[in-house]
């Protein structure tokens, strides 16, 4: 993780975000940035980006992650982590 710490500690604070132009303003910065690896982009963007809801800090006020997720959503956040 120590190559690409800068884009890691962008998607840290992308995921927990509560403001929501913020976390608009983390992901272009994330979308531009020619450091990141276009496969992480081309991912967040297919199988975060449509389901926002179920994860991010802009729409996960007052409520666990456990609340509300399916296995798979719950995998990826561990492997993520890790």
């Amino acid at each position: 993780m120590n190559q690409f710490q800068v884009l890691w500690e962008k998607i840290k604070c992308w995921v927990i975000t509560e403001d929501l132009a913020m976390f608009f303003n983390i992901w272009d910065k994330i979308l531009c940035d020619p450091s990141a690896p276009q496969s992480v982009v081309k991912y967040l963007q297919t199988e975060w980006l449509p389901i926002l809801h179920m994860w991010s800090g802009t729409a996960r006020r007052d409520r666990s992650i456990f609340e509300e997720g399916n296995t798979n959503m719950l995998v990826k956040a561990y492997v993520v982590y890790l």
